[in-house]
């Protein structure tokens, strides 16, 4: 046996891949939905992996919409023959066809057929993609329509394309910038239009902050979301400063007659407790109003008791929050937060049963 027919396959462990999306993610030649994004690349590292595909192949071919994973047309042609299926296809800038013979039933052709009248029936020709590169948007509908219907069972849930599912895409279909509302038929009013400039993030932060302009910093939120989508470190700067504003005007309502009528803290003081709090549940992965409930319910485990709004929380309840955060912050463990939040609750149920137990035996 010779030296070049021996080949060794080895697993990275997850730190090693950790390490390797981080690296990779500052190149600036990846698609835009994963430069500075580890945590996608990650994503479409792994998805590549259970498909046999190698990283570079994986970066280039599997692309995360809203959450589900996408194949360019040219992955998919891919995944259609190495199952060992015959797949054919014709076309020009008015009509592709696509057709598919099955391995296993080698008697039937599954045919699939895109024309640009059907592509203006579904108001896509007004896309500067298609405008461009009719031909390739018209082979690429029709190879994953095809391939659905055909031999859905070896694109490993990746039914669609990209630009399927929303996404800007390039002549390869590959994303450019993926829509913030995949699958619909355009971007709200609130999302930034494809093509405006791209706004400085920083910047539009601090004047919105200063202006105290809460509803400013919602609609940047929603800018945001809509060209970073998994940026939990901007989306979560943009959140805090909006924390900082709510509870500055919310103590400035609480002021009467020159005095504040609780026992807050003073403004500045309560503003940092408030974005402290707000950041570490951003990095343990609960920012935002889709982590709402999830983040209450560590709140309600860290202060022994059931809260249901964070305006509840006193001062106090805030420090012990907030020194629990950075305790599971400190121990690596941030992350897992909810988990530990609910065991340190059981325990301090378990200790508080066994005080009264002894309290108990000790009276009678």
């Amino acid at each position: 046996m010779t030296a070049e027919m021996v080949t060794t396959e080895t697993r990275a462990t997850m730190p090693d891949k950790i390490a390797y999306a981080r690296e990779l993610a500052q190149s600036g030649l990846l698609p835009a939905s994963y430069r500075k994004q580890p945590a996608n690349l990650l994503y479409a590292v792994e998805y590549g992996e259970m498909l046999n595909l190698s990283p570079m192949a994986a970066v280039t071919g599997v692309h995360v919409i809203e959450g589900k994973p996408t194949a360019s047309a040219a992955l998919i042609s891919a995944l259609v023959r190495r199952a060992g299926h015959r797949l054919r296809v014709t076309g020009d800038d008015r009509r592709a066809v696509v057709e598919i013979v099955r391995s296993d039933d080698p008697d039937f052709t599954f045919r699939a057929e895109w024309t640009i009248e059907r592509a203006k029936t579904a108001g896509l020709v007004n896309k500067s993609v298609w405008k461009n590169y009719p031909a390739a948007m018209l082979k690429a509908r029709a190879v994953t329509e095809c391939a659905r219907d055909a031999c859905e069972e070896a694109l490993m849930g990746m039914h669609h394309t990209p630009e399927e599912m929303g996404a800007d895409v390039d002549e390869d279909g590959i994303p450019t910038r993926p829509s913030p509302l995949a699958g619909t038929a355009q971007h709200t009013a609130s999302a930034s239009a494809p093509g405006e400039p791209e706004p400085d993030w920083s910047a539009r932060i601090v004047e919105l902050e200063e202006a105290q302009d809460r509803a400013g910093l919602v609609q940047l939120w929603k800018q945001a979301k809509a060209w970073h989508p998994d940026d939990s470190d901007l989306l979560g700067r943009i959140e805090s400063a909006g924390a900082r504003v709510k509870a500055a005007v919310d103590t400035a309502e609480d002021v009467v007659d020159g005095e504040v009528v609780d026992d807050e803290p003073p403004p500045d003081d309560a503003q940092r407790r408030v974005a402290r709090m707000h950041a570490l549940f951003g990095e343990a992965g609960l920012g935002g109003d889709k982590a709402r409930d999830r983040r209450l319910k560590v709140m309600s485990n860290l202060i022994g008791r059931d809260v249901t709004t964070s305006k509840e929380l006193s001062a106090g309840d805030r420090d012990q929050i907030i020194r629990d955060l950075e305790r599971y912050q400190a121990g690596g463990d941030l992350e897992n937060a909810e988990s530990r939040a609910q065991e340190d609750a059981e325990l301090a149920r378990y200790a508080a049963e066994q005080d009264a137990a002894t309290e108990s035996g000790g009276e009678s």
